[in-house]
């Protein structure tokens, strides 16, 4: 209920701070205004209807006016972004002008042509934005690492995380990226949470492509944010009945390479404690083993548990969670509050791989920053 309260306060906040900023400043018409606000309150509340996990949200017109109005928010997201690049070029404008200079902020029938002509890039953004959601690249990353065995090959790991299945990526999306990642062959395969945004009554149909996922030395899986938010114990319960795939709660399993021990650790949301203690995140403990380990790789889905990890000594985490800002601006946004946000970084001699994130999460936005599937290869040289 605070969740939904929160949306409701911070979306009627934006809504009105852009209407009356349209009618004031450039006494934009009652009807475009009203267009305006029928768009927007459509595409907020059909949204939150998904939330409520009733049964119609599985029908066939329910999902596709789902996809519609993932559209609309995305529309209406790039709409709010012109329109802020707009006040920065106003204020900008106001200070920089000059007696030669085409003043659109005192002429209201200048300055509404050119914001009527600027928004109404909005919808072709929106067009070029979805494409990029539909077809995740193929990401290749090359970690070489001297901790790394230099006696044995390298390592082959495929990544999948946030990939969001749920009101608007379906079973045919996982479908396909998990083909594109078996096209790979990757040795080991790492899912790095957020997987999901719903119960498991209604989408456990929709993660049956997992089971084609197959891997020399095995699939392992972690829990993310949104795992919690849909009950987690009925999610552990569904992976623990996986034929294929393990999942790491605070624990790690032992794979051999060339006669040398690797330990493959995974831990439990940075944040789940706030959920229930029982469920705190602890490198400490997924590192423990009593077999001696030449290389260890930690599985996290958010890039901050990073500081425990590299004090453990794990030589690489994978991780995902950000989506890299899953949107331009929105990067710069995601960037100051979280210590890396896409690529690969070295944190206090640890290495660490930050995905942008396989699917979406909200509006069907992806600009600039491009969903991706992952395929890391280490090695000592």
């Amino acid at each position: 209920m605070i969740f939904f309260l929160v949306i409701l306060i911070f979306s009627f906040s934006i809504w009105y701070f852009t209407y009356k900023y349209l009618k004031t400043s450039f006494e934009i018409s009652s009807t475009f205004l009203k267009i305006y606000s029928l768009i927007f309150w459509v595409s907020i509340f059909f949204r939150n209807f998904y939330y409520l996990q009733y049964d119609f949200t599985k029908t066939p017109i329910f999902i596709a006016l789902l996809q519609l109005d993932a559209f609309l928010l995305a529309l209406i997201a790039y709409f709010h972004i012109i329109i802020l690049i707009f006040i920065i070029y106003e204020k900008i404008s106001r200070k920089l002008i000059t007696t030669n200079s085409p003043n659109y902020f005192k002429d209201k029938r200048k300055g509404r042509r050119l914001f009527l002509g600027l928004s109404s890039l909005s919808p072709l953004i929106t067009i070029i934005s979805n494409y990029k959601i539909t077809v995740p690249k193929t990401k290749i990353v090359k970690i070489v690492d001297d901790k790394y065995p230099k006696d044995i090959q390298s390592l082959k790991i495929g990544q999948l995380t946030d990939i969001h299945i749920g009101p608007t990526l379906k079973r045919d999306f996982l479908e396909k990226v998990c083909k594109q990642l078996m096209n790979e062959k990757p040795d080991i395969i790492f899912i790095t949470g957020d997987i999901v945004d719903g119960k498991v009554q209604y989408l456990k149909d929709d993660l049956k492509p997992f089971e084609m996922l197959k891997a020399k030395y095995g699939v392992f899986l972690v829990d993310g944010n949104h795992e919690y938010y849909w009950n987690i114990n009925e999610w552990r319960d569904f992976y623990k009945k996986s034929p294929n795939i393990k999942m790491l709660n605070n624990e790690n399993q032992t794979i051999n390479i060339g006669g040398k021990n690797i330990l493959i650790a995974g831990v439990t949301d940075y944040r789940a404690h706030r959920f229930d203690e029982k469920f705190r995140s602890s490198p400490t403990k997924a590192v423990y083993s009593t077999l001696k380990h030449d290389y260890k790789i930690l599985l996290a889905h958010r890039p901050k548990s990073c500081d425990e990890a590299s004090r453990v000594g794990f030589n690489l985490q994978v991780s995902g969670h950000t989506h890299g800002g899953q949107s331009f601006p929105f990067n710069f946004i995601v960037g100051l509050v979280q210590p890396y946000l896409s690529g690969l970084y070295k944190h206090k001699g640890m290495n660490l791989y930050v995905s942008n994130g396989t699917g979406f999460w909200g509006p069907r936005m992806r600009l600039g920053i491009p969903a991706e599937v992952t395929i890391i290869n280490v090695s000592n040289s």
